[in-house]
């Protein structure tokens, strides 16, 4: 945007300027350099843009470098001379002076080269102290190359400097002709100077030069002829001077301006200048094409002749008020263009001003900004029907930001649960009004999915009454993999839980054919086990043992009766009655019952941990997923096998409680392992669900859906693991739930 301005700036500063002229900023590196600096410093601009001020002297130089630069930002400003070391250690002698911020953090300074007065003031020392120590200061302090040339055109002499500048050593030069020494191009420049040598005049000229090394550089020769004291003319004396960096730094500015000119030419803004009276120097072909003209038909007009009289007031008022102000504005204009229609156009204008400060005119670039501004005007309304929406819908919206624990809710949070919404946005009062009963589930899946979360709680409204609610939510991530938002909403589901419970009770009495089916299949399995004690009775009549297996049959037949009573309660509606219970003792007596389930192909073995907490549940339930594993395992081993059943207790927090999907806490673990044929690959997924089974021809396939029901029942959970031809293991566990203490 501010293209014109620079070139202007680089007009006036990098051309005008005879003096030296650095930008430094706050790391005190340079960042910008006029052809003078590098013509005074020695090197390309790109080497000086790579510097920092105390590399421009002496190494030794650098301490005082630094303490004058502390004190250039305590005062503002700052004078004096330093010497500045060119490449190859010639030594320059400069006067500066150095103002501090002329913008924030940029620090601008002026040199002079006075190295010739500094050489005149030490050459008029070593005068007063005799010829041999004036020889050795010129030798010593000599900035230019000197030569002297026969009237044949050989060196006859040559200033040691010569070393620094060109890589040649003096007494490989002396004895040579010049043209030895120069680029081919440049021998018949040199016959034309010849010419000029007769007519015994002083000229300069500029040519490449050969040095030892980097080929070709560019020198700046000041000829003189030298006359003998006779009067004839033996030959001439030259300075010469590097002017290869100043070379370089032309050219690069001719590059820059030359691309200045090709993108504002090519630029898709319309850029344009105006002199003093507002008449335009310069108009681009976008600017000319909107008005569709040509640059020809606008250079030389002001705006009341482009533009409508309303139109070019406000544009000739704002323009003085820029001028008037001296500062660079941005400001949005509405024009009429050539389509006839009316466009809105942001404009970047400034003052153009001269190196001594006087005002030029003004610069302008303008985008056209007509479909952004329509784009803004659709993006407003759209925003106020999101704010209708928002503020009317009847579910309840919510987002977080980061790690800020209050939550921004709509109205409607107020209008479903009767509190205010900057309560309900305080996430410790939201969690109490969850149900006790559901309050560990939710904050599993609150902690669970990155993703985000998707279930279903109750909630307690202000007046006492509970309304169940679908809770969604997504969360977005920064890149560093902190959250950065959560968003969602939260709907009210209860007349949906409503009609879902009544379907329930309506379908109970039609799914109890098919749930027959399955405790049939359970209610065999203790069958099963009666015929094999009759059997045993039958084959052993005077085994004094008779009677204590005869307890056995009576205890199989109670079994029975429970579950013909838990298919009745289920047929009610009603839930079965939870005991106080030690798992490991009921497991190790139901151990012998299992063991003749299982038959003599089966060993099965029982271990428990001492000291296990006891647990509320339905024995009755419990005993049937027991066996329900149990003969699952024997079915799964034809040619006989192994079971064993491990209990004990654990502890499930963070991270394993989440892919549990059971709250963090003690629990009771039951592990039954089969040395079995395992389950199929493609059953895995499924293998909790109601009709699917493993077995061909045989079984229900409700044995592991009845274990996953009474799990989840019980606030617990059940996972398999199993490898196909080695054997399943189930983890059922179960949580530890302690009483509430009771009055003596």
């Amino acid at each position: 945007m501010l293209l014109l301005r620079d070139a202007e700036l680089m007009t006036a500063i990098f051309e005008m300027s005879g003096e030296a002229i650095l930008v430094a900023d706050d790391s005190r590196r340079y960042v910008a350099a006029n052809p003078a600096a590098c013509e005074l410093i020695g090197r390309p601009l790109a080497d000086v843009l790579r510097m920092r001020v105390g590399d421009l002297g002496l190494r030794e130089d650098r301490p005082r470098v630094e303490k004058a630069w502390a004190a250039l930002m305590a005062d503002g400003a700052k004078t004096g001379e330093r010497v500045l070391v060119r490449p190859g250690g010639e030594r320059r002698y400069a006067e500066y002076r150095v103002r501090a911020n002329i913008r924030p953090g940029l620090h601008v300074s002026m040199l002079r080269d006075v190295t010739d007065r500094v050489l005149a003031e030490r050459a008029l020392e070593a005068v007063q102290a005799g010829p041999d120590a004036r020889y050795r200061l010129i030798a010593e302090h000599a900035s230019d190359l000197v030569l002297l040339v026969s009237e044949r055109g050989l060196i006859e002499w040559v200033s040691s400097s010569v070393t620094a500048a060109t890589g040649w050593n003096p007494d490989e030069l002396v004895g040579h002709t010049t043209a030895a020494f120069l680029d081919e191009s440049q021998l018949l420049v040199v016959e034309e100077h010849r010419r000029k040598l007769a007519q015994r005049k002083t000229f300069r000229i500029e040519m490449p030069v050969l040095t030892r090394h980097d080929g070709p550089r560019w020198m700046e020769f000041t000829i003189s002829p030298v006359a003998a004291p006779d009067g004839t003319d033996p030959g001439w004396v030259g300075t010469v001077r590097d002017i290869q960096a100043r070379r370089e730094a032309e050219e690069a500015l001719r590059v820059s301006r030359d691309l200045m000119a090709a993108v504002i030419g090519a630029t898709d803004e319309a850029v344009y200048a105006k002199d003093t009276v507002g008449r335009y120097i310069l108009y681009n072909a976008v600017a000319a094409g909107a008005l569709g003209k040509t640059e020809g038909d606008v250079l030389g007009r002001d705006d009341t002749e482009l533009f409508a009289p309303d139109e070019a007031a406000e544009i000739i008022a704002r323009d003085r008020e820029i001028l008037a102000a001296g500062v660079t504005l941005t400001v949005d204009e509405h024009l009429t263009l050539a389509d006839g229609r009316s466009h809105w156009l942001l404009s970047t204008k400034g003052p153009i001003r001269a190196a001594d400060g006087s005002l030029m005119g003004l610069f302008g670039v303008s985008r056209d900004i007509t479909d952004r501004v329509a784009a803004e005007e659709a993006l407003r309304q759209s925003e106020r029907r999101l704010r209708e929406l928002y503020q009317g819908v009847d579910s309840i919206l919510f987002h977080r930001d980061g790690d800020d624990p209050s939550v921004v809710l709509n109205p409607s949070a107020a209008r479903m649960l009767g509190y205010p919404v900057d309560r309900l946005g305080d996430r410790a009062f939201w969690d109490s009004l969850v149900h006790p009963d559901d309050i560990a589930r939710a904050h599993a899946a609150w902690a669970a999915d990155r993703s985000g979360w998707d279930m279903q709680y109750r909630l307690r409204r202000a007046d006492g009454t509970w309304v169940w609610v679908r809770d969604r939510a997504n969360r977005t991530y920064n890149e560093d993999g902190s959250v950065e938002r959560v968003f969602g909403f939260v709907s009210d589901v209860t007349e949906f839980h409503a009609v879902e419970e009544q379907l329930a009770r309506a379908n109970r009495l039609e799914s109890l054919g098919r749930l027959a089916s399955g405790l049939a299949h359970d209610f065999n399995n203790v069958l099963v086990g009666i015929g094999l004690i009759a059997d045993w009775i039958q084959h052993h009549p005077a085994d004094p043992g008779v009677s204590e297996e005869a307890r056995g049959i009576i205890e199989a037949t109670a079994r029975g009766k429970q579950m013909t009573r838990a298919l009745l309660t289920f047929a009610r509606g009603g839930t079965a009655a939870n005991q106080r219970t030690s798992i490991a003792d009921f497991v190790q007596e139901n151990g012998s019952l299992m063991q003749r389930l299982l038959g003599r192909s089966i060993e099965l073995s029982v271990h428990t941990e001492q000291g296990l907490p006891e647990v509320d549940l339905d024995q009755t339930g419990f005993s049937q997923v027991l066996f329900n594993l149990a003969v699952n395992a024997r079915d799964a081993m034809r040619n006989g096998g192994s079971i064993r059943i491990d209990v004990g207790q654990t502890e499930l927090c963070g991270a394993a409680a989440a892919s549990l999907e059971v709250a963090q806490g003690h629990y009771i673990h039951i592990s039954v392992t089969d040395t079995g044929s395992g389950i199929a690959p493609e059953l895995l997924d499924r293998i909790f669900e109601p009709w699917v089974t493993n077995k061909e021809g045989e079984g229900t396939g409700l044995g592991l859906a009845t274990a996953y029901g009474f799990a989840r029942a019980n606030g617990g959970s059940i996972t398999v693991q199993t490898e196909v031809d080695t054997g399943t293991t189930f983890h059922l566990y179960l949580p530890v739930r302690q009483r509430p203490a009771t009055r003596a």
